[in-house]
């Protein structure tokens, strides 16, 4: 049977955690926190690694002002052509006008099939033995002078006709992001046409509902939903798909929040998991340490340790997470936190960005593999 190696990589500019099955390796890479004054030069010195590796960018996460977005992008293109899809988001409180971070997923060593839609690449398909792949970024309406609700059912469809093409469907999403343009306005909205949605294509009879992240961001084609998914439909019983309980937290279900706290993949004796993007939030479900961003801190590292834990995996290996601030100066707290608590380093990508409650200051999410 196959194993996974996991090799870990750190470098000036950007950290890699390198997954390799046999001849498959998968690039979980983060740019460091000095993207804010050298963007470029660090997305040169990505490129220039994953080129080495003979690696292909499956999709690209930047968080930055949309005013730099189109300068970015041709110094990207003068790089390496660009053709992957880049999510690239303006947080809902930023106004400031620096990178935060980003985020690269890359492949090496499978054939990788490019997504089309309306005559660009949004997302990227490959296949093994065990199962499919689906990963699918930067997608939204078609109509962006549709209502907030129904560019989200639009946008949902649009996704599940993608995987339909491919015979997959919206249950085999494991992880969905959800970016919403003036988030706090109508995430209530959001919710119900989501459950909607979920109601109608039996989701919730599969037993797994995605894990998944509701982030204030906005996006430079205007609309008010983009989504990201990462799909997976299993060919056998070498690898299994299933939702992980948080032990210290509710099921988002339970005030009608359609997604799962977590998400298990395991195959050929290892386990990855998708914490979903988690807050300051007690077993009812209601907001804590309200004004306390050390507080939210605190219990939110406490919940995912705790997620980490119970599947017997530790924050050594987290391969990338995404850290979610209302203010952007709150990040020092983090550092100081991990640092005086003694967290093994990790890699974490900075969103300046509201989050699903206006009481919410910080929310991180992750991706850990053993």
């Amino acid at each position: 049977m196959n194993k996974l190696e996991i090799d870990k990589k750190i470098f000036e500019s950007f950290t890699v955690t390198i997954i390799t099955e046999s001849s498959l390796k998968k690039y979980y890479i983060t740019a460091s926190s000095k993207i804010q004054k050298q963007s470029n030069v660090v997305f040169e010195d990505i490129i220039n690694f994953l080129n080495a590796e003979s690696a292909s960018i499956v999709y690209q996460f930047i968080f930055a002002n949309l005013a730099n977005e189109n300068n970015t992008l041709k110094k990207l293109n003068e790089i390496q052509k660009v053709n992957w899809p880049i999510s690239w988001m303006q947080g809902d409180c930023c106004n400031d006008n620096c990178f935060t971070g980003s985020q690269f997923f890359a492949i090496s060593g499978t054939e990788l099939t490019p997504i089309i839609s309306n005559n660009k690449i949004v997302g990227y398909f490959y296949e093994t033995e065990a199962a499919e792949f689906c990963y699918l970024a930067n997608i939204y309406s078609d109509n962006i002078e549709l209502s907030n609700s129904e560019q989200v059912d639009n946008t949902f469809n649009k996704i599940n006709d993608i995987l339909h093409s491919l015979n997959m469907n919206f249950s085999n999403i494991a992880r969905m992001w959800n970016y919403l343009d003036d988030l706090l306005s109508w995430y209530d909205d959001f919710n119900v046409t989501r459950t909607a949605f979920f109601n109608k294509h039996n989701i919730f009879k599969n037993k797994l509902t995605p894990a998944a992240t509701g982030i204030g961001a906005a996006n430079s084609a205007g609309a008010a939903y983009l989504g990201n998914v990462i799909a997976i439909k299993p060919k056998n019983n070498q690898i299994s798909v299933d939702e992980i309980i948080s032990p210290m937290q509710c099921p988002a279900l339970d005030y009608k929040s359609s997604f799962s706290r977590a998400v298990k993949i395991e195959q050929f004796e290892s386990k990855q998991i998708y914490v979903s993007g988690t807050a300051s939030i007690e077993p009812m479900g209601k907001t804590v340490h309200i004004d306390d961003i050390k507080g939210q801190i605190e219990l939110t590292m406490e919940v995912i340790s705790e997620i980490l834990s119970s599947q017997n995996i530790t924050w050594e290996n987290v391969s990338d997470s995404i850290a979610y601030f209302t203010k952007l100066e709150d990040v020092k707290i983090l550092n100081q936190f991990l640092k005086e608590n003694r967290y093994p380093d990790f890699p974490i990508t900075i969103s300046h960005a509201n989050i699903c409650r206006d009481n919410l200051l910080f929310e991180l999410e992750l991706n850990a593999i053993k």
